[in-house]
């Protein structure tokens, strides 16, 4: 029965971290209000056509839209490092750091 055991670790290490990825999006979701998704989203304007862009109305869509384009996920929080670092957010930034 080893291998079954292995695979229970597996999954009990991998469900904190996405726990733990959903509650900072959570928090970050919090703390980005309707302007800050403006600014936010003119940030990353290069990486996401306007006409989806204008259809983005909450903080939630935004990351959905990210991970959907490939830009965040769980061992990816380069890219809206990037974005909070040029939106000027260091405290957005500092959440996920």
């Amino acid at each position: 029965g080893g291998a079954a055991a292995e695979a229970g670790q597996l999954v009990t290490r991998v469900v904190p971290a996405m726990a733990e990825y959903r509650s900072l999006l959570e928090e970050l979701a919090q703390n980005i209000t309707a302007e800050d998704l403006e600014q936010l989203k003119s940030a990353c304007k290069e990486d996401i056509p306007s006409e989806e862009s204008e259809a983005i109305a909450t903080s939630h869509h935004w990351f959905a839209f990210l991970e959907k384009h490939s830009k965040l996920d769980r061992d990816n929080l380069s890219y809206i490092e990037h974005i909070f670092e040029i939106s000027r957010r260091p405290d957005l930034l500092t959440m996920v750091v």
